[in-house]
């Protein structure tokens, strides 16, 4: 059986960085699914937050990859929806607000 992980980018595209890359070698043990976030270079937190609600079913057990704001994406959905047991990996995460994207 396949197992599935969904990718949350930053500010970037579901087509950049090392997303591609990723896909195709987990593959075929696990089928990564590389979310579609609207306005990644002008992110909107709660616009984020509808396009995840969207693309990720709300279940326990769950994995989700992120980076960067997508991070913080991440956790939001977890914590928005008390999902329990999830599996994340976070990249490129940060501690501190970032001035460059005060929202």
């Amino acid at each position: 059986m396949t197992k599935k992980a969904y990718l949350i980018h930053g500010t970037s595209t579901k087509d950049d960085d090392w997303f591609p890359w990723l896909e195709k070698a987990a593959a075929p043990e696990i089928k990564v699914d590389r979310l579609d976030l609207p306005n990644p270079f002008d992110p909107d937190q709660q616009q984020w937050n509808q396009a995840v609600d969207a693309q990720i079913p709300v279940e326990d057990g769950i994995t989700i990859i992120a980076h960067s704001l997508g991070c913080v994406t991440a956790l939001c959905y977890v914590e928005r929806h008390q999902i329990k047991g999830v599996k994340l990996i976070l990249v490129g995460a940060f501690v501190d607000n970032l001035p460059a994207y005060p929202e």
